[in-house]
């Protein structure tokens, strides 16, 4: 993060000579409309160039001690939540998932509104200097509780791989789904971060169905058992340890929570953390998994525009306390040791903690 500070420091040098030339032009030669042609189509193309996103990849022997992320983000809401973000100085931003509200079948219309994000200036400048990781849910795959009949799917991952300047060679782009992982920090503090695409290949919900589909399994399975990082993140839209009836979650899909639990007692290390959103509250949970007896934690962060009221009246059994229902967003603050030490923090739209979990892993 320091070093994107001081590239923008950089930046505003460089401006700055070009306003002392313009100054000297503007003396020289009193042409206030030349000038004013100028100025604007700097300001536009500078514009066009800010509306790329700074990827995860260059993290990539970087120390990463601070993450931030959140959910459901209603683009025709001001965001103001990102400057109160910023204040925390995040090395990476996580979104995951209902990033924007598209509600379409219109591919044009969900470009549009992914463009009507990337117009607030409170976005622009935060993405100017905070890395990006990003997964769907199902109003930005498309429309609510999408799964994999939804029919402009393919369309629609091209749209997110665009709009979050994936490369024209990104496996994101081939594959069937947007699931990824990045490895990311520097040796020994390596930080194996693995998003899972929860839409793509989702099936009906039941006994014998999967959210994530076979090859994404296969996927997930090879990513985590092979990790060599001392902190490993897996970022599933909706949430994994839940039992809520009222919103979706992997409880749903029983076939897969077995197969998750299975993976979890062969991998046998408790350096996984899982974030998640969907649920327009914030929540930290936890569940013990048998038989390797390991405690696995979940920080919940939803809602940075609108949030669910109702949340408050339906318990989860697998969470600490009760969910806080306003806007939010999470902070992860990494004490890398050994031990290594995980605050978990959920903070409230002032940018006061209002739940906070210490992990050691």
């Amino acid at each position: 993060m320091q070093i994107l500070y001081e590239m923008r420091k950089k930046k505003l040098k460089e401006l700055n000579k070009v306003f002392i030339f313009a100054n000297r032009f503007m003396q020289s030669n009193k042409s206030k409309i030349l000038f004013i042609i100028w100025l604007f189509l700097i300001t536009w193309i500078g514009v066009l160039k800010a509306q790329k996103h700074i990827t995860p990849q260059f993290l990539a022997n970087r120390e990463v001690s601070v993450i931030s992320f959140g959910s459901c983000n209603l683009q025709s809401r001001p965001q103001t939540l990102f400057k109160t973000i910023l204040r925390q100085k995040p090395d990476l931003w996580i979104w995951m998932g209902d990033n924007i509200y598209g509600d379409t079948k219109d591919t044009s219309v969900l470009r549009a509104k992914y463009q009507k994000l990337i117009s607030h200036p409170e976005y622009l400048e935060f993405i100017s200097i905070t890395p990006v990781a990003a997964v769907w849910d199902d109003h930005d795959f498309g429309v609510n509780d999408a799964d994999s009949s939804y029919p402009p799917k393919i369309h629609s991952k091209k749209i997110f791989c665009d709009f979050f300047s994936e490369s024209a060679d990104s496996p994101r782009r081939k594959r069937n789904g947007i699931y990824e992982y990045y490895d990311i920090g520097k040796d020994p503090n390596t930080i194996r971060l693995i998003l899972l695409d929860t839409r793509y290949n989702k099936g009906q919900p039941g006994p014998e169905s999967s959210m994530l589909g076979e090859s994404q399994w296969r996927w997930f399975e090879e990513i985590l058992l092979q990790s060599p990082a001392a902190l490993n993140i897996v970022v599933s839209s909706i949430q994994v340890f839940a039992d809520r009836p009222i919103a979706e979650n992997w409880r749903e899909f029983p076939k897969d929570l077995v197969r998750l639990d299975s993976l979890l007692n062969v991998f046998g290390k408790k350096n996984v953390i899982f974030l998640s959103g969907d649920i327009h509250g914030a929540e930290i949970a936890r569940k013990t998994v048998f038989p390797a007896n390991i405690v696995f934690h979940e920080i919940t962060s939803s809602g940075m525009t609108h949030a669910f009221f109702l949340l408050n009246f339906v318990k989860n059994n697998f969470a600490f306390d009760p969910p806080f229902v306003k806007r939010n967003f999470g902070i992860l603050k990494i004490k890398w040791g050994p031990p290594h030490r995980l605050i978990a923090q959920i903070y409230n739209r002032k940018g006061k903690i209002v739940r906070e979990r210490y992990i050691d892993f």
